[in-house]
């Protein structure tokens, strides 16, 4: 899981008109961008852009939210996926916070039982490799 805070520190650092305007053209409309609705047919534009807000939202179909919305909507990434792609465009890492939860007491721990595992697991894989060449019945 990302955590609120970093997702609240990208939503800081990227600005949402260069992401809609990435895929929308955008033009001045007072202190708001405004371009035709990527997400319904429209001839008239009712897609406005907050630079002040950092939303976007549509008066016709509705639809609105934030850089991270826009992305999941428009290109139908998955959350994890638009938090990546904003994140890497304005050089942010995604912390996986799945190792920070465990004491590094535990977590050696956890590695030393994975090794040895891993160590039992490829001498019991030897074994039966040899068994299986010095048997007469196994099948060439």
């Amino acid at each position: 899981m990302i955590p609120q805070s970093f997702i609240q520190d990208l939503l800081n650092r990227v600005d949402i008109v260069d992401v809609v305007g990435n895929y929308v053209q955008l033009k001045k409309g007072g202190a708001n961008l405004m371009g035709l609705c990527p997400f319904h047919s429209e001839k008239s534009p009712s897609f406005t852009v907050s630079p002040a807000k950092q939303f976007y939202h549509c008066f016709g179909c509705g639809a609105h939210g934030s850089a991270i919305g826009f992305l999941i909507e428009y290109s139908g990434m998955g959350f994890v996926e638009a938090v990546k792609d904003l994140a890497q465009g304005v050089g942010m890492v995604v912390p996986d916070d799945a190792d920070d939860k465990i004491p590094p007491a535990q977590r050696a721990a956890m590695q030393a039982q994975s090794m040895a595992l891993s160590d039992l697991m490829t001498q019991a894989c030897d074994f039966y490799r040899a068994q299986l060449r010095n048997a007469p019945t196994a099948i060439a």
